[in-house]
């Protein structure tokens, strides 16, 4: 499978500081002086954010193709704050710096779909300037997001520079955070500048 399975192991040993966690996946982000990665758990619990860690473990190439980081056995050595949300645009996203990181973004909501390998997920297309995004939503918000095309929204979630899995589509995207990490941006109100001059109308 997925933790044991695979080819080339290669054994390490890293310092950083917690960044994320994702129980469901069994998963969580590092960051170091390299940069994040996300490491898979094997028999070991999952960290808290804010910790500050020594992970050993292994990497490897999964039965998906895809590389995997397992971690072996996590001790924890400290704490740390964590970094709020990197607030941006979507044009100014660079694959390489934000790859894991936690953002926040907004656009308009043009377009809603199904994820087309997993049932619990769908992904909504975000345009912001100069860029479209996919992001990547709960199935159960898509009767929703239905009725939120061409709003204007803000999101905060996790920023991949590439999908996981055999799909067609393996550009960056985002992860929504969680649903409350949606909001719509209700319109700015009419300006009541932009009439015509009374003295026009007499």
């Amino acid at each position: 499978n997925f933790l044991t399975g695979g080819e080339g192991r290669k054994f390490f040993a890293v310092t950083g500081l917690v960044e994320q966690t994702d129980s469901a996946r069994n998963l969580f982000t590092l960051r170091d002086s390299f940069g994040r990665n996300r490491y898979y758990c094997y028999q070991v619990n999952i960290p808290s954010t804010g910790q500050v860690v020594i992970v050993e473990g292994f990497a490897h190439i999964a039965p998906t193709r895809e590389t995997g980081i397992v971690a072996r056995r996590i001790s924890h050595i400290g704490n740390a704050p964590v970094d709020p949300p990197i607030s941006l645009d979507l044009s100014d996203l660079d694959e390489r710096k934000h790859d894991l990181a936690t953002i926040r973004t907004s656009g308009t909501l043009i377009e809603v779909s199904d994820d087309e390998i997993d049932p619990n997920y769908c992904f909504i297309l975000l345009r912001g300037r100069g860029a479209v995004l996919p992001v990547a939503c709960p199935k159960s918000a898509k009767a929703e997001l239905l009725r939120l095309i061409d709003a204007e929204v803000q999101i905060t979630g996790t920023f991949h520079r590439t999908v996981s899995g055999l799909r067609k589509f393996s550009g960056p995207f985002i992860d929504l955070a969680s649903s409350d990490a949606f909001t719509v941006i209700p319109p700015a109100p009419v300006d009541i500048f932009s009439a015509p001059a009374l003295e026009k109308r007499l």
